[in-house]
């Protein structure tokens, strides 16, 4: 009789536990093989790497803007800069220019209330990248919070820049909790 060594025994034993656990070992225990990396699952289980899920800040479309943060941008709006960082809960960060008679239209067909003069809602720090995001610099603005009621499972939050009186700058941070 061939009895094995103790070392091949001591790691039968750990394959047996950790599959038994619901982790899968490569080649120990059932001989299933981890294939979650070719499916593209994040380390929380959900999504794929298409749909942005995961630690790493990806860039967003204007349509993804749009269908994540729940607001519709006018015509003539140019994205500037996008980030979305996903993992159980999600955050987006989005900086756009359009022109300053769009406004109105953005908020209301967005479903923002009347923003308030001064708040300064967004600021540099809510926006990880180093690109052009630079909110604090901006003199002449007005902001929204839609912190306690958010907007279809969305909480939401702007800084419009006006110190261009031909076009405005929007920065915009939506999240989910």
């Amino acid at each position: 009789m061939v009895r094995p060594t103790r070392g091949v025994v001591g790691l039968m034993l750990v394959g047996i536990g950790l599959t038994g656990c619901g982790a899968i070992v490569p080649g120990v225990g059932s001989g299933a093989v981890d294939r979650t990396a070719e499916r593209g699952v994040t380390a929380g289980g959900r999504g794929d790497v298409a749909d942005g899920r995961g630690p790493t800040p990806r860039t967003l479309t204007a349509a993804e803007v749009e269908a994540n943060a729940k607001v519709r941008l006018p015509p003539g709006t140019v994205l500037l800069s996008t980030s979305f960082v996903s993992f159980q809960d999600w955050h987006l960060t989005a900086m756009f220019r359009m022109p300053a008679t769009a406004l109105p239209g953005f908020l209301a067909d967005s479903g923002f209330p009347r923003p308030r003069p001064g708040l300064r809602a967004v600021g540099d720090g809510d926006h990880a990248s180093g690109d052009t995001w630079r909110p604090d610099a901006a003199v002449d603005v007005v902001g929204v919070e839609q912190l306690t009621e958010p907007t279809q499972g969305v909480f939401r939050k702007l800084l419009v820049d006006l110190d261009r009186p031909d076009d405005v700058t929007v920065y915009l941070v939506a999240f989910t909790t």
